[in-house]
This record gives C-alpha cells, sequence and structure tokens, in this order.
C-alpha cells in the first residue's frame, strides 16, 4: 500500500486541501491583526509612570481635601 492510499484511508485529500486552506487564511489573518497591534514603545513606560505618579500626587491631594472638609 503506498503513502497516498493511506492518507486517502485515513482522510481524503478534498478535506486536506480544505484544512490547508483554512490554516493557511487564519495564518494570513493573524499576521493582519498583529501589524494593527501597536508596537512597543519605551517612551510609553516613561508615560505610563508619570501618569500613575500624577493620580497618586492627585489622589491624596483630593483625600486630603475631603478629608479636612468633612472631618472637624
Amino acid at each position: 500500500m503506498t503513502i497516498e492510499q493511506q492518507k486517502q484511508d485515513f482522510t481524503p485529500m478534498a478535506e486536506l486541501k480544505q484544512i490547508d486552506s483554512l490554516l493557511k487564511t487564519l495564518d494570513s489573518r493573524l499576521n493582519d491583526f498583529q501589524q494593527v497591534l501597536s508596537r512597543v514603545d519605551p517612551r510609553r513606560g516613561l508615560l505610563d509612570v508619570g501618569g500613575l505618579v500624577l493620580k497618586y500626587i492627585f489622589l491624596e491631594s483630593r483625600l486630603l481635601q475631603i478629608f479636612t472638609r468633612y472631618v472637624k
């Protein structure tokens, strides 16, 4: 029995071609989606840290205002 006959016994060639086509389509879509995603930028980390610091400062000042206004 040849290899082609064994393949046909397990899965029809038309089905294998369909699966291959589907995998190629999914791979193409995944690559397109990956290109749409933003690239990693080192400056973004600095902005995130700066934003966290500002949030902390303003949260502290806001909590201090609330505390001094309502707790007398």
